[in-house]
């Protein structure tokens, strides 16, 4: 099915992705809702993890969507956003973009972690 939503995270600051996705915004929107959410710290994991759980737990329920039709993409952000990104959304279906250099091809890998009890 078609993208409807798109929620960018981006970084404040000097070398923040705000302008970035601020150009995404303005070329997609027309296609798909578009939302910047934005952490103040791109290497705090937290400021990244909580932004994703409110993605799921109050954003998404606004717009009739079940975390399981969200698909986290932790590609692009700081080491710290990325892990901040993959633990909020451990529970539900994750993906990475392998590749994007001129010598290799960008190809989506779908990430599912298998929750055990211990």
């Amino acid at each position: 099915s078609p993208l409807r939503f798109c929620w960018l995270i981006a970084s404040t600051g000097e070398s923040g992705s705000i302008a970035i996705a601020k150009q995404v915004k303005e070329r997609y929107n027309s296609r798909c809702h578009i939302e910047i959410c934005t952490v103040q710290d791109a290497f705090h994991v937290q400021d990244t993890y909580n932004i994703v759980r409110k993605i799921y737990d109050v954003e998404a329920p606004k717009h009739q969507l079940m975390p399981q039709e969200i698909l986290a993409d932790f590609t692009g952000g700081t080491t710290p956003m990325s892990v901040g990104m993959a633990l909020a959304a451990q529970a539900y279906t994750m993906q990475y973009m392998y590749g994007g250099r001129s010598d290799i091809a960008s190809e989506p890998v779908a990430i599912e972690i298998k929750l055990e009890s211990a």
